[in-house]
Formats: C-alpha cells, sequence, structure tokens
C-alpha cells in the first residue's frame, strides 16, 4: 500500500498539528486549495492507514499513577506469542520486540505499587516467560503519542456505559475529526453536553486530540530504546538535551543504573548511530548509552500521552 506523503498531503498533515480538529474549509482557505480536495485528501489517508486524528488521554488519567518497564526474555514460546499473551494483561499499554537481550519491551501503567507488583507477576507466570525485570519510572520527561502503526490499531479503550465522558472519549477516539452533532447522534447525548464535556476533559488535562501518523510515511524506519547511565549530578542537564532531541519521543527518569531511559524514531540504522555516537554519548555527564533496536511492535495504545494538565486530572469515578 502507498504510504508515500506527496506535498499537499504533508501540508495538511501540518496544519492538522497546529490544530487537529480545524475545519476543512479553514484547511482549503490556509493551503489555497478546494475545500473537497481538503475532504478527499483526509479520507484518502485514513483508508491507507497514513494518518488519522484520534482523541487521546493522559497516561495518569482514570485513576492510574504509576508507570513502570518490563524486560522480558522468553524461552520455549515464540517471543510473538509470549508478547501477544502479555498485551491482554490490564494496564499494559506496549509491547515490543528487540534483537538482542531483553526479547520484549513491555510499558505499563498501574493505580499502585501493588497493581504494579500485580501486573509483574502476571507477566511471569505467562507460558515462556523465562525472567522479568521490572523497572519503576520516576517521572516521565515526554512522550509525545504522534507515531502509530495505524494498519494494527491500538485496542480502544475501556469504557465504563455509565460514564457519559467514557463514551464521548471512546466516539473521538475512532475518529477525532468528526463533528460533535455526529457524536451527538451517536450516543444520544445532546449535542450541548458534548461540547461542554469535552471543554472540560480538555481544560483539565484529562485528553487531547492529536494527529497519529504511520512512521513509514514520514520516513521514520528504525525504533530503539535507548538506556542511558548518567553522572547523578549531572543527570538534569542530560535530561534536557535528550527532551530536547526531535527524534526522541519517549524520555524518563528510572530506577537502575541506567537512569535514563529514552526511545528514538529515526529514519535508519545510520542515523540512529550518529545519535547515539555524535549526540548522546558526547553529552557531559553520560557515562554509558546502551541502545536496542525494536523490530517489531506486538501492541501500541497510541491512544495515551502525556501532556500539560491545567488543572488537577480527576480521579476516575
Amino acid at each position: 500500500m502507498n504510504m508515500t506523503l506527496d506535498d499537499t498531503d504533508s501540508n495538511i498533515v501540518g496544519v492538522l498539528r497546529t490544530n487537529p480538529r480545524i475545519t476543512n474549509k479553514d484547511i482549503a482557505e490556509r493551503l489555497d486549495i478546494a475545500e473537497s480536495t481538503v475532504a478527499q485528501r483526509i479520507r484518502g489517508m485514513a483508508e491507507r492507514n497514513v494518518m488519522r486524528v484520534v482523541a487521546q488521554k493522559h497516561v495518569f488519567s482514570d485513576g492510574y499513577a504509576h508507570v513502570l518497564f518490563l524486560f522480558v526474555n522468553t524461552a520455549g514460546r515464540t517471543v510473538q506469542r509470549v508478547g501477544a499473551d502479555i498485551s491482554r494483561i490490564d494496564g499494559v499499554f506496549g509491547v515490543s520486540q528487540g534483537i538482542g537481550n531483553p526479547d520484549l519491551f513491555v510499558a505499563a501503567r498501574a493505580v499502585s505499587m501493588d497493581d504494579a507488583q500485580r501486573i509483574s507477576a502476571q507477566t511471569a507466570h505467562i507460558e515462556g516467560v523465562a525472567t522479568v525485570e521490572t523497572i519503576p519510572c520516576f517521572r516521565i520527561h515526554k512522550m509525545v503519542s504522534t507515531l502509530g502503526d495505524l494498519a494494527n490499531p491500538s485496542r480502544p479503550p475501556t469504557v465504563n456505559p455509565e460514564s457519559r465522558n467514557d463514551r464521548i472519549f471512546q466516539a473521538f477516539y475512532e475518529d477525532g475529526r468528526q463533528s460533535n452533532r455526529e457524536v451527538s447522534r451517536q450516543l444520544d447525548i445532546s449535542e450541548g453536553a458534548i461540547r461542554q464535556r469535552l471543554k472540560a476533559m480538555q481544560q483539565s488535562g484529562e485528553m487531547q486530540f492529536q494527529v497519529v501518523c504511520n512512521p513509514q510515511a514520514l520516513g521514520l524506519h528504525t525504533i530503539s530504546i535507548m538506556r542511558i547511565a548518567t553522572a547523578a549530578k549531572e543527570t538534569g542537564e542530560v535530561l534536557e538535551r535528550v527532551v530536547a532531541l526531535e527524534s526522541a519521543r519517549f524520555v524518563a527518569e528510572v530506577a537502575g543504573t541506567a537512569n535514563v531511559f529514552a526511545l528514538l524514531i529515526t529514519p535508519d540504522n545510520q542515523s540512529l548511530g550518529d545519535i547515539t555516537d555524535n549526540e548522546l554519548m558526547s553529552m557531559p555527564g553520560v557515562r554509558e548509552v546502551d541502545a536496542q533496536i525494536l523490530v517489531a511492535n506486538i501492541m501500541h495504545r497510541y491512544y495515551l500521552s502525556h501532556f500539560e494538565a491545567k488543572e488537577r486530572i480527576p480521579a476516575r469515578k
């Protein structure tokens, strides 16, 4: 399937990144093209699994308070089958296969430390799991969910049928470009109530709208996990520099000797090598960098992100 973006597609995506809910008419006026062309191009990119506008939840919404990583090695079963079983554990939002040790990188969110232990224990009891190393995340410094395998869509969020907010979020997760009027018709909720609740959820930082693109469409083909060990007194400066890297999509402080964890997405292996050698390794305070290329994305819930909350994110009701 054609993943290429021509200049018109790229320009439309660029406008959508500034305002994912902007009308086709306003896009057409900005780019000086026909409104029908805008509608056709957006529909075509969605059908080709190149780009989609979705609603995203804050990773710490719905009562979740912790993020943890699990490094999993396997034996006796294929890595893909083990990863698929792990992806079904409640709280897991990312499972990727890497080359080398470990076989699988798992990202999960938990409501408490007891819940985190539950996720680790459930992972360890899956057939084919040989070892599990659990790495708590102390602080997320960057989490940008703008890339995803749209041909293998993220499993929809769990919805409480009694929660209007949940139902509204799911509708916009499936299509963030649809109108409030259309969602009102689907859910049998007044258009005014839709508009009011959307505004409240966005102002609180509980949700946002975002453009998600297939990385291949943007010429990004190499995804890697970077485990970085820093000198304690210079960790803050290292974090600032890693966060500033355009290729860094996730950056966090974690437990262990390798105390900075980052996910980089680059055009190719050569680009990754250049960033590792010329930028990461040359940063003052960086003692060691361990890079591991990811070869398969088994599950990625791109509807979860980390963004600034203007108010306190409300607890799940």
